[in-house]
């Protein structure tokens, strides 16, 4: 049976929130649908708060019957504020208390998720950074490892090459530039360099001889133009 205290109580919450709705009874049931007074990230709950025949000397029952955009997690963090509230106001009319706590604890709740997208979009960028950076920066040389890394390099080079490139190019060591080959004859009196030396291209003297009887003083006879 409701009792008037009941009743009167449910008239006030009725003012306050006109989409409460009540349900069929001997005792007094009825739910609410809240949301986050916020503009994005919107919450949503639905109660259901019974009244027992005591009440308020008796806990009410209040339960989450749907939810939206909300973690498992968070429904059972708003039924433990609930019943926390309901035990520590026992003898009090607490609809009131009950119904704007989880108001308030909805938009606290937002507040707390874009906390946390901000935190993890924050992490995953330094942990990108750091991978960026480990790979910009690679291994430090230095001359010690450089040193390692040509004596390592040198070593798997010669490993690579065949018994015929090591051949060649023991021969080559051995054999004497073009520049050597004509400096080394020509200190031992090569003939054939001797000869080269010698067959110079020679002047034609008689060539010469007629520009002994030539006048140099004479006048060049130059004709009017």
């Amino acid at each position: 049976m409701v009792s008037e205290e009941q009743e009167e109580e449910f008239e006030a919450l009725e003012s306050i929130y006109p989409e409460i709705e009540r349900h069929e009874g001997e005792l007094l049931s009825f739910t609410i649908m809240l949301e986050s007074e916020t503009d994005e990230n919107q919450l949503q709950v639905e109660l259901r708060l019974s009244l027992p025949e005591e009440y308020p000397n008796a806990v009410l029952e209040c339960d989450v019957l749907d939810f939206e955009n909300l973690d498992p997690e968070d429904c059972v963090g708003i039924e433990k504020f609930i019943r926390e509230t309901c035990q520590d106001e026992l003898g009090e009319q607490i609809c009131f208390t009950v119904i704007s706590g989880v108001q308030d604890y909805l938009n606290d709740l937002v507040d707390t998720m874009e906390r946390r997208k901000l935190e993890e979009a924050a992490r995953k960028k330094a942990e990108e950074e750091a991978i960026a950076r480990k790979k910009f920066e690679g291994t430090r040389v230095t001359v010690e490892s450089f040193l390692v890394w040509k004596e390592n390099f040198d070593a798997e080079l010669e490993s690579l090459k065949s018994a015929a490139q090591r051949k060649a190019e023991q021969e080559m060591k051995g054999r004497m530039t073009g520049k050597q080959l004509f400096l080394s004859k020509l200190a031992g009196g090569d003939e054939e360099v001797k000869l080269a030396i010698a067959n110079q291209v020679q002047v034609d003297e008689s060539l010469f001889d007629d520009l002994g009887d030539l006048d140099l003083d004479e006048e060049l006879d130059i004709p009017d133009e």
